[in-house]
């Protein structure tokens, strides 16, 4: 029957292309770079990719003008802090670099989403199926983790192909036990994006787009593998995995006495869940090291040696004309004031608390663009913002990072389905 052939073709094309949008997504967010005698950057390739399937877009001038706007105000936070580097002479690249990278970011949100194939026409499901995708990368990439792990030579053989970065304190090759999957590093970088992707299961699984018993899999193994990653999102991760559980007894017990049944069921599942960690073969080093807060909470006092040290790097420049204006300093020596880790301070030294307020603001107005789809992802935004913005105390996570990437590419791919909700709405009203 050609017409069953036909379809069942079309079919196994949807599914290869979604197969290749998941990679191209994949290597967007965790940026691999992989040697095979010559070394490739995975998320060069993904974004050169997608911006070449949108190569009408561009000739025919058809992007959304607000793109205009992006650029204008990544270009102004650029160009003020390559002004100042030169200024007092520190390195320009840093700042600037990751200006530019912004707008690449949400243009690849927004490209990747208008040529994902078999998009659905409801603008509100279409969200949800990118923030599934997302999720699904982040899951992928946490069982590798595990993988390496308990598996000898996986490990070996994925650290055999992948670039070790040359600013990176940790050689994951040689480490013991700090693991990154497939992505271009590890650390606290990995541990946040992990942490949001259990945040995304959460709300996955509060909107009955996954069912409870998959999401609270799916947690369990993402908080796991941040065992490995960084003891920030492990935090984190642990909670809004014990938050999911809660959730989910809550609604079984107001679903009668079937309801009960699965409260019971999960309290099985989360005790089974419990003792096979407590009697994993856990090595003792990795043990001390992710779990070193842990002795805290029995003293009220959550702390670790890189929260220590990070307490040491939260100061705000002395001079007022530093403080308020900056001095094109992100990275690097600097003979003024020392170097640190926190997001907010590296951003206060590169463009200054005036500038750096509305870039925050910025971030978070691009992010909004989620709701602006639909109402039902405010919490979600609104949670993950605040997540964001208090993490920032760490790192600069929010314009920086794995992380960064997943808030940018939600935004540009919002973005996209804003626009053509619009243009649809404007053809209709032509005709």
């Amino acid at each position: 029957m050609p017409g069953v052939n036909s379809i069942g073709r079309q079919k196994s094309m949807l599914y290869l292309r979604r197969v290749i949008h998941f990679s191209l997504l994949f290597f967007f967010i965790f940026a691999p770079r992989v040697t095979f005698g010559a070394e490739i950057g995975l998320a060069l390739f993904a974004i050169a990719f997608v911006l070449l399937l949108n190569v009408d877009a561009f000739t025919k001038f058809s992007l959304p003008r607000p793109f205009v706007l992006l650029c204008g105000v990544f270009f102004f936070f650029g160009l003020y802090n390559y002004c100042l580097s030169e200024w007092y002479g520190y390195e320009p690249s840093y700042f600037t670099g990751i200006c530019i990278a912004g707008v690449f970011c949400v243009m690849y949100g927004w490209g990747f989403a208008r040529s994902y194939p078999g998009r659905p026409d409801d603008t509100s499901k279409f969200m949800m199926e990118l923030i599934r995708l997302v999720m699904l990368v982040i899951l992928v990439n946490s069982v590798i983790m595990l993988f390496e792990y308990s598996v000898p030579g996986v490990k070996d053989a994925i650290e055999s192909h992948l670039v070790q970065s040359d600013t990176s304190n940790i050689d994951y090759a040689e480490h013991p036990f700090r693991l990154r999957g497939l992505s271009s590093s590890g650390g606290a970088a990995l541990s946040i994006v992990n942490a949001l992707g259990v945040m995304f299961v959460v709300f996955l699984v509060w909107r009955n787009e996954m069912s409870g018993l998959l999401g609270l899999l799916a947690s369990v193994v993402i908080a796991a593998s941040n065992i490995f990653a960084g003891r920030t999102g492990l935090i984190a991760s642990l909670g809004y995995t014990i938050f999911l559980l809660g959730f989910l007894l809550w609604r079984s017990a107001r679903s009668g006495f079937y309801g009960l049944l699965r409260a019971l069921g999960l309290l099985v599942l989360a005790a089974w869940f419990v003792s096979s960690a407590l009697n994993f073969n856990l090595d003792a080093e990795v043990s001390r090291w992710a779990f070193e807060w842990a002795d805290g909470l029995t003293t009220g006092k959550v702390s670790s040696s890189s929260s220590d040290e990070l307490g040491g790097m939260l100061f705000l420049p002395t001079e007022a004309i530093d403080l308020f204006f900056g001095m094109g300093f992100f990275e690097g020596e600097n003979a003024k004031y020392m170097r640190s880790d926190s997001g907010y301070v590296k951003t206060v030294l590169s463009i200054g608390l005036l500038f750096g307020g509305l870039l925050y603001a910025f971030i978070g107005w691009l992010f909004f663009k989620v709701v602006s789809v639909s109402h039902e992802y405010r919490w979600l935004v609104i949670t993950v913002l605040g997540f964001m913005y208090l993490v920032e105390i760490k790192e600069p996570f929010l314009y920086q990072n794995f992380a960064a990437r997943v808030l940018f590419f939600l935004s540009g791919s919002a973005w996209f389905i804003i626009w053509q909700r619009k243009f649809k709405s404007s053809t209709l009203s032509s005709d």
